[in-house]
């Protein structure tokens, strides 16, 4: 597949890189007005790759014509189930990094930051490392670059907690507006996007946006039956269908979960085409890259309580939707739901508290609401099996929660 990061070579010295036609898209992109390298990305079809899908042609085009800006590349995963970001930055950082230089080139950024999690060592010393040859290299813009290392924490990924940390003030997210593109780190004008987003900005350059948006992918690491592999997911191909290529069988699954803030994916819908739009129409999601597939025998109301648990142990404790609502309030509903005690006004709750969480601060009690609206949805017959007295079962996933 012509645009696949995992098929690229694992160049990691600058003159691997170069052996590759790595750099070939900066070259190029130096050549090329503001307004022409932020057309190509929004003609791509590129979406942020952290969860979201934000188009980022349109992101970039709100810091076209700033007379300054930063530009910072998450790559903070903290997603369980992922490892899409660790895989890049530790085999082919200078991809990512390139990626990076071109947006700054594009946004005349003058501070270039690569923002990576404390508790991830192999990932920042693989960035310094190849920083340390982009700079040796007097390549185009890499005295703008830096590595910075946030906090262990979940929210560490989250867009506004990294402007906080840049900005020397506590890690935690806060409310917007301003939006980091009107006032981010240093005050000024900043661009976020997540280390597989940057990684594709050459891709893109490289193949030209037709071309490109042709045979776009994903990265994303399959689970099943205790075993994984990071594999590129074609958009317009199924689950099904990517199953199926990867050689995951799906005797017995009767759900994806997409990441915990993805929520679940039944098995009916694993026909449906992997598209952001169509996806939404459907009130699923396809996460940040992880599909986790699980077997009949796992319980739908514990895996929800054990993600559940997962938000509100992370909550940052300034929205009551979140750490009440979600960390407190919901826990101890589903707790009861398990236990097979729960009420019919208990479980009726659960639509109201995972619909409470909009106009908080970030995104994590939207995505614990998320998991819970998927989850009665879709395996109603489980949960109400439950107002019959029946306890649920003990199997569910539970790798990094």
């Amino acid at each position: 597949m012509k645009t696949g990061l995992l098929d690229s070579p694992p160049a990691k010295t600058l003159a691997e890189y170069r052996a590759v036609g790595g750099l070939n898209a900066l070259t190029k992109v130096l050549t090329l007005s503001p307004e022409e390298v932020v057309g190509m990305v929004f003609e791509s079809g590129l979406r942020g790759k952290g969860g979201a899908g934000y188009p980022t042609g349109k992101k970039w085009s709100f810091l076209l014509g700033k007379n300054e800006c930063v530009v910072v590349c998450n790559a903070a995963e903290s997603e369980p189930g992922c490892e899409k970001d660790h895989y890049l930055g530790e085999e082919k950082p200078l991809i990512v990094l390139e990626g990076v230089l071109i947006a700054a080139a594009a946004l005349a950024a003058k501070r270039c930051v690569v923002l990576v999690k404390r508790n991830s060592p192999r990932l920042s010393e693989s960035f310094e490392k190849a920083l340390a040859e982009l700079k040796a290299g007097k390549v185009a813009g890499a005295e703008s670059l830096e590595v910075v290392l946030g906090t262990s924490h979940y929210l560490m990924g989250e867009e506004s907690s990294i402007i906080n940390l840049l900005n020397k003030k506590p890690p935690l997210p806060y409310r917007r507006p301003p939006y980091p593109a009107e006032k981010g780190v240093d005050g000024l004008p900043t661009l976020v996007n997540n280390a597989e987003t940057f990684a594709n900005i050459p891709l893109i350059i490289n193949l030209g946006a037709a071309e490109y948006a042709t045979n776009a992918s994903f990265l994303c690491t399959l689970h099943w039956q205790g075993k994984k592999k990071l594999v590129e997911a074609r958009f317009g191909e199924s689950i099904e269908q990517l199953a199926k290529r990867c050689k995951v069988p799906l005797d017995g699954v009767k759900a994806c979960l997409t990441t915990p803030s993805g929520g679940f994916v039944p098995r009916e819908l694993f026909t449906e085409p992997l598209d952001y739009d169509g996806y939404a129409r459907k009130g699923i999601s396809f996460g940040s890259g992880a599909m986790i597939f699980l077997d009949e025998n796992v319980s739908i109301p514990r895996q929800t309580l054990e993600l559940t648990k997962f938000f509100g142990k992370w909550t940052c404790r300034q929205c009551k939707e979140c750490s009440k609502g979600i960390g407190i309030d919901a826990v101890a509903v589903l707790e009861a739901v398990c236990a097979g005690t729960a009420t019919r006004h208990d479980y009726e709750s659960l639509a109201s508290l995972s619909d409470a969480t909009k106009g908080v601060v970030c995104g994590l009690a939207p995505a614990a609401g998320h998991a819970i609206r998927t989850a009665t949805r879709f395996y109603a017959k489980e949960f109400e099996a439950s107002l019959a007295g029946k306890t649920a079962g003990t199997d569910c996933w539970v790798e990094g929660l």
